[in-house]
């Protein structure tokens, strides 16, 4: 968390315009619970820079002073994913953490991201994975992800196995909340407990740019596509 050097990896991932703002946590502005001062790695406060200083001491807390050996899976199909894997080695070389890039293809994604036997036994510490929620809320964002009781033997997005009973309780609690608002402070709650955590890094709230010419009409973006045009109903003017 303190030794990457953020901006490096929002310029692998094209940029603040294509790319997207640097995340310091897990919730995109634009949701309910979101909460874009809540910065407890320093992200923002640091200008995107690393915090050598400080990863050299979580690193002497955790008994490994001299640093230690990972490996990053990512896909070979994804030429991003592969600039944000090379931004990420090279970062973490300086506080002595090698890492050894391990390139797969993206059809076999599902066999081994989505697998935690896989993931054991092939020795990934870090998976590079992007995110769209199904919906825009904080439990789309982050139930997925941060739900102990979703971590499955095949199939699984829970790619950390987070698995907190404070956490999965909260999600509880939210989930049957009906008002949005004390829901969005439930997930505000959640978002700030799996950044304690630890075991997220986000990177960017990534961007889509969609254009349309000038004589596109009945144009407009829809959730259930992402943020992008509901082509259906394009007409031509």
């Amino acid at each position: 968390m303190f030794a990457v050097d953020h901006k490096e990896l929002q310029t692998a991932r094209g940029g603040p315009i294509v790319g997207g703002d640097i995340a310091p946590n897990m919730l995109p502005l634009s949701i309910a619970g979101s909460d874009r001062t809540y910065d407890l790695y320093g992200v923002l406060d640091n200008n995107g820079k690393p915090n050598l200083e400080k990863a050299k001491k979580e690193l002497q807390a955790c008994g490994k002073p001299n640093g230690f050996s990972t490996t990053i899976a990512v896909r070979k199909n994804i030429p991003v994913e592969l600039e944000t894997a090379a931004a990420l080695k090279k970062a973490l070389r300086k506080v002595n953490i090698t890492t050894t890039i391990d390139p797969i293809d993206g059809a076999a994604t599902f066999r081994v991201f989505q697998s935690p036997k896989a993931v054991k036994d092939r020795g990934y510490g870090i998976i590079l994975w992007g995110f769209a929620a199904d919906f825009p809320t904080g439990q789309g964002f982050l139930r997925p992800l941060a739900d102990g009781r979703f971590i499955l033997e095949a199939a699984n997005i829970n790619h950390s196995e987070l698995n907190d009973p404070e956490i999965n309780a909260l999600f509880d609690d939210a989930i049957v909340e009906r008002d949005p608002i004390k829901a969005g402070i439930i997930y505000r709650q959640i978002n700030r407990k799996v950044s304690e955590n630890a075991v997220y890094l986000p990177i960017t709230y990534e961007k889509i740019t969609m254009w349309r010419g000038p004589r596109l009409v009945n144009a407009y973006a829809a959730d259930s596509y992402y943020g992008r045009y509901d082509y259906v109903s394009f007409g031509v003017k």
